[in-house]
């Protein structure tokens, strides 16, 4: 699947789910331990965000652990509009590359822009899970989709997320599963 195609099909489908969300839900849980749904709007928009400071070239990826509150913050009044900035800089911000194969630095590997790229939505379509979860919403993906973010995390997570501790044990899943359970399954969410 075509990076930015990709993309902008996570980017829509979180959209829709934060435009689902009403604000006072905002500080239910999520499948994510300790966070909120502010703390998981919080860590979409930081991470655009930032992802953005590596397709610059500035590059503010840090390693470490999850500070929750400026997650939260990142929040603001407006959970929408936040959103919406966020990926829109993003969006902007991988389209100014003109070498999306070129290498882009992060705080766990040497890597090339489009792949910054396309981990950012693999990430996001995961949380899309947990976000249509926590606030009780359907969430609809397409193979193709989901498939694509799998063959991307593989290797990432087994070598790096799970390792560092910000991915949990894959859970167990039927041998029926759609392609989207096994990618939310990969990163430790139970069914």
């Amino acid at each position: 699947m075509e990076t930015f195609t990709f993309l902008d099909e996570v980017m829509a489908l979180f959209t829709d789910l934060t435009d689902g969300t009403d604000a006072d839900r905002l500080d239910d849980p999520t499948p994510c331990d300790e966070w909120t749904v502010r703390h998981l709007m919080g860590h979409a928009i930081g991470a655009a965000y930032v992802y953005s400071t590596v397709m610059s070239g500035t590059n503010e990826m840090a390693p470490g652990p999850m500070d929750l509150d400026r997650l939260a913050s990142r929040v603001g009044d407006d959970h929408r509009a936040a959103a919406r900035a966020a990926f829109a800089q993003l969006r902007e911000a991988g389209g100014s590359v003109d070498d999306r194969d070129a290498p882009a630095t992060t705080f766990w590997a040497d890597v090339t822009f489009d792949w910054v790229l396309r981990m950012w939505a693999t990430d996001m379509l995961v949380h899309c899970w947990d976000l249509a979860t926590a606030t009780g919403q359907d969430l609809s993906v397409r193979d193709d989709l989901a498939q694509a973010a799998l063959d991307l995390s593989y290797d990432y997570v087994a070598e790096v997320s799970r390792p560092a501790g910000r991915v949990g044990p894959a859970a167990e899943i039927d041998d029926g599963a759609t392609t989207f359970e096994r990618l939310v399954a990969h990163y430790g969410r139970g069914l």
